[in-house]
């Protein structure tokens, strides 16, 4: 998402297509995204990269098979990154299992890209399509929906559950009961019966999101914190899930990913990103009760600002988070505990301390105590197939504990290595051969064969799994980390242009 949002801070800061006008009232969340400067055209040369790039890293070993199938999904979702869009979840059945786990029977989602090149949209989903059907298999057929009779293109496959669906249609620009206007739209849904819910006539009354949109637009404290026009915004409604799957949010991960992000009591939840020039803000604002809390997560800087020295000329956009690190930790292994384990299963954060403590290291103490509160993230220089989160994240340590820091973090890195260096050891196969002998015979240890740790003569450091990963390195009390260690080179001149009390708040009269 940070990646959509870095782009979509390229395009002209203006009013968002509100896409979101046109979904049914009872949807449970939405994502919308506008990128809408950006020239029709130039939305191919994307997807062009990504259908070169995946050649390559098929014909390098990295990706097995045909990478043909990989190709045609991202160059779909590449659209994303060019295109007005909304994608929302319409409808799902959530339920618990007798484990405490969640089952998801069902689900109703849509897609909505606007786009003069409908065309093109259908070949590229087509194509996709024949990696997982076959001409025996497959149901197509055209249907239609509503009042209007608008039809529309449904597609299953015999071999698929019952309720997976594919429909798609095109529908002509117009203007809104507001009187914004929009363009020509390629709509995609999936699930049984989700282009039906989508086309369905509405109710005359505002949806549950119109009001708490409004709100924050008007915010004048909003206003002052994240200057600039929408770029994006996501909604989702917890009370909406609370009602409609009590059991789901009671006893399964549903219901603790929602008490992770702190939102579970929440009637709805809001984030904006807003665009003014190349500076991204972003924020959250949460509505319980009537009440309207905000969460800023950027810090506007002036123009004159010393930080802004490590924004290379070549970025398109850039934000500046400010981070309690320590919250910011905590809030991050109660998120992990949501996704990654069952209540009985070992805390993600006993699983790091233990870790951290076997290597001497005490994480809270030893780093996040040391770290400026200011993060900069710009998007120099993009990756070639424009990627999520392929962006370079500049920090700094207080004056004085950059090597208490980078200590620590050298030995957490160490204990890191070694830990993937054991799981890639082969393993022994111990089997008695005819003559009681045990013949010699090893197999790799499972999925981190091939991942390792790996710090360069400049004292770059990076990730490596076959071609090389994310890369991280010092200058001299600033932490640069980006999407590969040559990105990481890349940045080290701007990072050291500023001191370390750059990356700490102006005092406030």
């Amino acid at each position: 998402m940070l990646a959509l949002l870095l782009a979509a801070g390229s395009a002209r800061a203006a009013d968002p297509a509100r896409l979101h006008d046109l979904l049914p009232q009872d949807t449970l969340a939405f994502a919308e995204v506008d990128n809408g400067a950006n020239p029709p055209g130039k939305g191919r040369r994307g997807p062009g990269l990504v259908d070169l790039g995946l050649d390559a890293l098929q014909s390098l070993g990295v990706l097995k098979g045909n990478a043909g199938v990989v190709a045609d999904t991202m160059g779909l979702a590449g659209e994303i990154g060019s295109r007005r869009c909304c994608f929302a979840l319409l409808d799902a059945d959530l339920a618990a299992t007798p484990a405490n786990g969640l089952q998801c029977r069902s689900v109703q989602l849509v897609w909505i890209l606007e786009t003069d090149q409908p065309a093109q949209m259908v070949e590229r989903l087509t194509r996709m399509l024949s990696h997982f059907s076959s001409r025996a298999t497959v149901r197509q057929g055209v249907r239609q929906a509503g009042e209007a009779r608008r039809e529309f293109v449904e597609f299953s496959d015999m071999r698929w559950p019952t309720w997976l669906k594919l429909a798609w249609a095109q529908e002509a620009g117009g203007i809104t009961p507001d009187g914004r206007t929009y363009g020509p739209r390629f709509i995609l849904t999936l699930g049984e019966g989700a282009m039906e819910h989508y086309l369905a006539d509405r109710p005359v009354a505002d949806a549950p999101w119109s009001r708490p949109i409004s709100d924050i637009d008007t915010a004048d404290a909003l206003r002052d914190t994240a200057p600039g026009g929408v770029v994006a915004r996501v909604y989702v409604s917890p009370r909406a899930f609370r009602e409609r799957f009590p059991e789901a949010m009671n006893r399964t991960i549903l219901g603790r990913l929602f008490a992770s992000l702190q939102v579970a009591a929440a009637d709805a939840s809001v984030f904006t990103a807003r665009a003014k020039g190349r500076e991204l803000s972003l924020g959250t604002a949460t509505f319980e009760r009537g009440q309207m809390m905000a969460t800023p997560w950027t810090l506007p800087l002036p123009a004159s600002a010393p930080l802004l020295k490590a924004v290379p000329e070549e970025a398109s956009a850039y934000l500046v988070l400010k981070v309690d690190w320590p919250a910011l930790y905590a809030r991050m292994l109660a998120l992990s505990d949501a996704i990654l384990t069952e209540p009985t299963d070992q805390p993600v954060e006993k699983i790091i301390s233990d870790l951290a403590r076997r290597n001497g290291v005490d994480v809270r103490k030893d780093i996040l105590d040391h770290l400026q509160p200011l993060v900069l993230v710009h998007d120099f220089p993009q990756h070639p197939l424009r990627l999520p989160l392929m962006v370079t994240a500049i920090t700094a340590t207080e004056a004085g504990t950059d090597e208490k820091v980078r200590l620590a973090l050298q030995k957490l890195t160490s204990g890191i290595s070694s830990t993937l260096e054991a799981k890639a050891a082969p393993k022994a196969i111990v089997e008695m051969g005819p003559e009681g002998r045990t013949p010699d015979k090893t197999e790799p240890a499972g999925e981190f064969t091939r991942l390792r740790l790996r710090t360069d003569a400049d004292g770059t450091s990076y990730l490596q799994f076959g071609l090389a990963g994310p890369g991280w390195a010092w200058v001299q009390n600033r932490l640069v980390v980006s999407w590969s260690p040559g990105a990481v080179r890349l940045n080290k001149p701007a990072a050291g242009r500023v001191t370390s009390s750059a990356f700490a708040p102006a005092p406030q009269h």
